[in-house]
């Protein structure tokens, strides 16, 4: 008999005859979300860059200078996040405000 909620999402293992929730181990659990949370800190560079440059350079427009402040905001919440977590809360990109 298969457990209730048993589907193909790679989420259960088959183990010594039974069928189980998959629990990664706290080694694999952290490895990926530095993982993610090391993607997401390239995106947020990626994209800060040029505000940075624009910034440096005296040219920055007020709209510029606040999504910069707010992907700075978002890499430091990455950074200080628990990530032995099985389901982090991840913060959300930035938004810029009208």
């Amino acid at each position: 008999m298969l457990p209730e909620g048993c589907d193909i999402s790679g989420k259960w293992q088959y183990r010594e005859d039974e069928i189980t929730a998959f629990r990664p181990s706290e080694e694999v659990l952290l490895t990926t979300n530095i993982k993610r949370r090391n993607t997401f800190l390239q995106q947020a560079t990626t994209h800060a860059f040029p505000l940075q440059s624009a910034l440096a350079l005296g040219i920055a427009t007020p709209q510029q200078q606040e999504m910069l402040m707010l992907l700075q905001h978002y890499g430091q919440h990455l950074m200080e996040m628990d990530l032995t977590q099985e389901n982090p809360d991840w913060p959300l990109w930035p938004q810029e405000t009208a």
